[in-house]
């Protein structure tokens, strides 16, 4: 019985065509399985030269009635292997749809449609070589401070409308799960937003996946030009939205918090996403998509959420009314990353509701929410800290964000408002860090800092994926605060 196949094409570094199928699709009856895996495939056919007009033939030979939804991929470097699978496989039974360019593009195939689009080409930076930077060459990379921005973003961006197909395909957005372990894994994300639509964009294009969640505030002060283009961009994607309500921003208000709150509540809509990342325009990924949902599957439920008492500035919360239900106010930061059980409670628990109700009357209530929440043992939320929340941070680190404040650590860049915004000079040691993302960049300022690192993110993904290098999760496996954990309590 033939039955139909999506197939998967990609580039390797040797030139033998190979063939390889999910191996709990395989039937050896009726033919050979070769005993070499790749990605979880299992190869079944392999040559030198080119797969040829017996391919389909060598497939149903070696392994027999498959089912439909397992997908099989080739491997080569042949330009000309394209154009023969094209015309040999897909006139067959199988049925496998295959589309076919001369730049290599992916088909049709393993965990969604790749169809069409470019596939981990590496980005290599049109200005500066980011390899001398990492490294700290500091002569190229004070040479490499001087560089002003260049970019056709801008023009892309502003043309979006009705050309979303060929924006996505120009900006190499990788439109497939890529791994059976993110598929599974989706992550929700909230942006907050208000100027550089550029920066906004390259920040979506590196955490973007199919799977994930995507809500974005559009600060309501916002200029109408930026608006405009960023809601463009989000009709482009189906899991991309803007919210349907919009505040005023205004540091050290109720209003900053407000955002994340209306991102919560619509982004609950979506029922499968695991964890819950918030994150504003300037800030970009240190972690690629797999190795996020390595390091959440490791937290199994935990939160990541700053809290501290020693540090914090208690006239802040010098107000009359007491903190409802015996909540000890702990300061923290409003970047999170949180279970979804976690931000049910927010949205849904009255507790929390009344605490809410109470952070309107402080200052700076952003900074007391969701650490009060996370560092309470007593409300017993899904995933927070049981223990103190005052410990060491070799004890209980913040990852979820890494961020350089004045005077405490040098910046190559510039401090603005007391916090570094990251230049050249301080990417040889972020690049090292085992922070989830970091916090900020700015593109009027050493640009090619945000250059560089995208760079270095899209490689490292690209590099992952191709077997290239293996992320160590030991750091985080070990990490003390995990194990302090309230879990499956609220349901």
């Amino acid at each position: 019985m033939f039955v139909a196949l999506s197939f998967l094409y990609f580039i390797s570094p040797d030139s033998i065509s190979q063939v390889y199928i999910k191996s709990d699709a395989l039937s050896t009856s009726e033919g050979r399985i070769f005993n070499n895996s790749f990605q979880g495939y299992t190869k079944v056919y392999s040559q030198h030269t080119l797969i040829s007009k017996d391919v389909s033939f060598t497939i149903k030979r070696n392994i027999g009635d498959i089912k439909a939804s397992n997908p099989v991929m080739f491997i080569s470097n042949s330009s000309s292997l394209q154009k023969s699978v094209k015309e040999n496989v897909t006139a067959t039974n199988y049925g496998g749809k295959i589309h076919s360019h001369s730049n290599g593009s992916v088909t049709q195939g393993l965990l969604g449609s790749l169809e069409d689009y470019k596939i981990f080409r590496r980005l290599k930076s049109t200005q500066v070589d980011c390899v001398r930077i990492i490294r700290q060459d500091r002569d190229y990379i004070e040479e490499s401070r001087k560089l002003k921005y260049s970019s056709n973003l801008t023009n892309l961006l502003q043309n979006i409308s009705g050309n979303c197909r060929e924006f996505i395909q120009k900006r190499n957005y990788i439109m497939s799960s890529l791994t059976l372990e993110e598929k599974e894994f989706p992550i929700a994300y909230s942006l907050l937003v208000y100027k550089h639509e550029e920066q906004v964009e390259r920040l979506l294009r590196a955490i973007y996946r199919p799977q994930n969640v995507y809500c974005i505030h559009i600060d309501d002060k916002a200029n109408p030009k930026f608006t405009h283009i960023i809601r463009n961009l989000s009709s482009c994607f189906d899991n991309v939205f803007i919210t349907k309500r919009s505040v005023k921003v205004y540091w050290g208000y109720f209003s900053v918090l407000e955002p994340e709150l209306i991102c919560m509540e619509e982004l609950l809509k979506y029922k499968k996403w695991k964890y819950f990342i918030n994150l504003t325009g300037q800030e970009f990924p240190l972690r690629t998509n797999s190795e996020l949902v390595k390091i959440l599957k490791i937290y199994n439920g935990a939160n990541d959420v700053e809290g501290t008492l020693k540090r914090a500035d208690s006239g802040r919360w010098n107000v009359k009314k007491k903190p409802p239900h015996g909540i000890t106010p702990v300061k923290g930061s409003i970047h999170i990353t949180v279970n979804r059980q976690f931000v049910e409670y927010v949205i849904y628990n009255q507790t929390a509701k009344d605490f809410l109700e109470w952070t309107r009357h402080v200052s700076v209530p952003d900074e007391v929410y969701f650490s009060s929440l996370n560092h309470n043992p007593h409300l017993k939320i899904p995933g927070s800290y049981t223990e103190v929340s005052e410990k060491d941070l070799e004890i209980k680190p913040f990852l979820t964000r890494f961020k350089s404040w004045f005077p405490d650590v040098p910046c190559q860049g510039m401090f603005i408002r007391t916090i570094c915004v990251f230049g050249v000079g301080d990417l040889p040691y972020l690049t090292k860090k085992p922070h989830l993302f970091i916090n900020k960049f700015f593109l009027n300022l050493q640009p090619i800092a945000l250059d560089c690192m995208e760079e270095f993110h899209y490689n490292r993904t690209r590099d992952e994926f191709y077997n290239k290098f293996t992320f160590n999760t030991t750091f985080y496996e070990k990490l003390e605060f995990i194990k302090h954990t309230f879990r499956n309590v609220y349901t």
